[in-house]
């Protein structure tokens, strides 16, 4: 079983040529199936990159959403006329309202596109709060159980709920596990309920009988949604993934530029950060 991933959007790019753009995408190829993770935050950047790195983004098999923000969300529109017959998988929470909250005012930040308007274009939407398979090898990881002392901070990120707008509680939050012959890969879009969460969400799934050297992780990847955290957070971060010792670290997009220096520190032979263009092979 083999696990290709490229970063297709990114904040940064790992050469000249490629576009950039607050958002996050990858193109996996695990085990024969095409899959793709989010959508970044425009179309444009998703669809340039895509055709400069000789990748048919018309041949995904899966489209998973991390959750349901813009960033990971705006490429849908224009993605839909090219992925006809695919399946999307997501938590049913990403298909809410979402906003940001700031002193000029609230700013929708969800998905620009609702479900009828997905499935009219021939892809078919599957939701569920619990883990879903989205091809051999690949699980959603479904909600995740948290810690407080990993979860982020967001105090501007609102989302609809029956009594009005309250604090995103990121129910639809997932990461993608990928299970590989050298341990598991952890796939993360935000990781809004903490990466370390997502990472012991991943080992009791893949282990629940917590049999030794059964949930060896092989690699995190993603946005860590570290950007602008506290000591306390970062701190908290890197001792969870020492005592979960993954092989290799690849922070990505919101993980921001202070917390991925800090990894890199902390872990200086394992961490190797990753931009559009980059790519992974497990």
């Amino acid at each position: 079983m083999s696990t290709r991933i490229t970063v297709l959007v990114n904040d940064e790019a790992s050469e000249k040529g490629l576009a950039t753009e607050h958002g996050f995408a990858l193109w996996i190829e695990h085990d024969g199936t095409k899959i793709l993770f989010d959508t970044g935050s425009t179309g444009r950047v998703l669809l340039q990159n895509a055709a400069a790195l000789g990748i048919d983004v018309g041949q995904t098999e899966a489209l998973v959403l991390s959750h349901g923000h813009y960033d990971h969300t705006g490429g849908l529109r224009a993605l839909l006329p090219l992925v006809g017959g695919a399946d999307l998988y997501a938590h049913p929470d990403a298909f809410i309202p979402k906003f940001s909250h700031s002193g000029s005012g609230w700013h929708p930040i969800g998905i620009g596109v609702s479900r009828d308007e997905i499935e009219s274009s021939g892809v078919l939407v599957r939701l569920s709060a619990q883990p879903q398979e989205v091809a051999e090898g690949a699980t959603l990881c479904g909600e995740v159980r948290r810690d407080p002392r990993y979860v982020p901070t967001t105090p501007h990120l609102y989302a609809d709920s029956p009594g009005g707008k309250i604090l995103d509680p990121f129910r639809d939050d997932q990461a993608l596990i990928l299970n590989g012959q050298s341990g598991v890969i952890v796939v993360a879009g935000c990781a809004h309920s903490g990466i370390i969460n997502q990472c012991l969400a991943t080992q009791l799934l893949v282990n629940p009988r917590r049999l030794i050297g059964h949930d060896d992780i092989r690699a995190v990847l993603g946005g860590f949604h570290l950007n602008r955290a506290s000591k306390e957070l970062l701190d908290a971060t890197v001792a969870g993934f020492r005592q979960i010792a993954p092989a290799s670290l690849h922070p990505a997009h919101c993980t921001g530029q202070a917390a991925t220096e800090t990894l890199l520190r902390a872990f200086p032979d394992t961490c190797q950060p990753i931009a559009a263009g980059s790519v992974l092979q497990f």
